[in-house]
């Protein structure tokens, strides 16, 4: 695939991949705007992408020529591979002296399961690199909508006006006069 009109990353001291490596990298909440330059700079050099159900297919453009692209993704009631068997297809492909780039929608480390395949690569002594990706919580914010939060106190609540047929009274039930308890 190709990069598709994409410039070239500024000149910079880029994370060079090495064969061997497995990089768990975040996609990004589905924009493709929203992937980090070291995702893309990842894609860029790996020779093989294992990317799950949430990561946007347009991304899957900016692999480099040549490489392979494997999914492994998850999705509820459909058939999928069990986690242990993606973090062994990483080291299987990591000892074949692959550039593994296991890609992941939002951030590996946030409702992902970048922490078992990091475990299991760890284990067994494959190297890895870690490049967060913006998570869906944080992305969310990139919508053109009101913000989530904001500073200083909160806005008052809007008040709906009553329909006088259907609106409570103040007056107390007989129940409640008994206890000295009153709605006001």
């Amino acid at each position: 695939m190709a990069h598709q009109n994409l410039p070239p990353l500024p000149d910079d001291d880029w994370p060079k991949f090495a064969p061997g490596w497995v990089w768990l990298v975040g996609a990004g909440p589905g924009d493709p705007g929203l992937i980090t330059l070291h995702a893309l700079n990842a894609l860029r050099q790996a020779d093989h992408v294992v990317y799950d159900a949430l990561v946007d297919s347009r991304i899957l453009q900016w692999v480099k020529p040549g490489a392979e692209i494997e999914y492994a993704g998850k999705r509820g009631g459909k058939p999928s591979p069990k986690q242990r068997d993606i973090s062994l297809r990483l080291v299987e492909l990591a000892r074949a002296g692959k550039r593994v780039l296991r890609l992941k929608g939002g951030d590996p480390f946030v409702f992902g399961r970048g922490g078992e395949e990091a475990l299991t690569l760890i284990n067994a002594g494959i190297p890895i690199r870690i490049v967060p990706g913006i998570s869906a919580g944080i992305g969310g914010a990139a919508r053109p909508a009101p913000p989530r939060a904001r500073s200083g106190p909160p806005p008052a609540a809007p008040r709906r006006p009553r329909d006088p047929a259907t609106a409570r009274t103040a007056t107390p039930s007989p129940r409640r006069r008994r206890r000295g308890r009153t709605l006001s």
